[in-house]
């Protein structure tokens, strides 16, 4: 990487060896920044047991594969990770991008309206590279309707890795600190259906393994 930090990657053997079903198996040099910084951001959280379950895009792409026999829908909706948190004594789902730069905003437009047609996402969480991206975001972002659709959430990834319980999360109701959305997350916690795309063709679960006893998503 331009920063000289080295990238390590789980090879196929590599793989086999964890028992790993989905793992990340092509990587586009373009996108190293962007997925070494959703990383960053997917140990911090974990680290501090932020979210019950974290699946990346890689894994939701497997997954639909899969369920599809091969024939993943071209034009599905797949952040770039989904995670789950608890709200209340319930798990709901909130989909997290991860936006460096504004490259189209028409793209961004019509990936914000797809994302409130969605049912079952409590909120989008926009990580973004600098404020303008903030700004463009909640400009197309359609007033909040009736009917459970998903709120928008937005912050600068810097002041996330600077002070993560500190920073401010901008949402319909106005900034909140980070540590008022996300709540430390009780270890072992029992399993329970959780908040999902209703009319996406997945639908996730949060259960825990048997053999390691950690939260992971599951297809249904």
């Amino acid at each position: 990487m331009d920063s000289q930090e080295l990238l390590w990657v789980l090879t196929p053997v590599g793989a086999q060896k964890i028992e790993a079903s989905f793992y990340k198996r092509h990587w586009n040099k373009n996108q190293l920044e962007h997925d070494f910084k959703l990383l960053s951001l997917r140990l911090m959280f974990e680290k501090h047991r932020l979210v019950e379950s974290w699946t990346p895009d890689h894994e939701i792409r497997s997954r639909l594969a899969q369920k599809h026999k091969g024939k993943l829908i071209r034009d599905s909706l797949v952040p770039d990770a989904l995670i789950t948190i608890k709200k209340h004594n319930v798990s709901i789902a909130i989909a997290i991008e991860l936006e460096l730069t504004l490259k189209n905003k028409e793209r961004l437009k019509e990936v914000c309206h797809r994302y409130q047609s969605k049912k079952g996402i409590h909120a989008v969480f926009y990580i973004t590279g600098h404020a303008g991206i903030n700004r463009t975001l909640h400009e197309i972002w359609r007033p909040q309707e009736a009917g459970g659709k998903a709120q928008l959430w937005s912050a600068h990834y810097d002041e996330l890795t600077l002070n993560l319980f500190e920073s401010q999360i901008k949402t319909p109701k106005g900034e909140v600190k980070l540590s008022e959305l996300f709540r430390q997350q009780t270890a072992h916690s029992p399993a329970q259906r959780v908040s999902s795309f209703e009319d996406a063709p997945i639908e996730m679960r949060v259960e825990l393994s048997r053999s390691n006893h950690t939260p992971f998503a599951q297809v249904t």
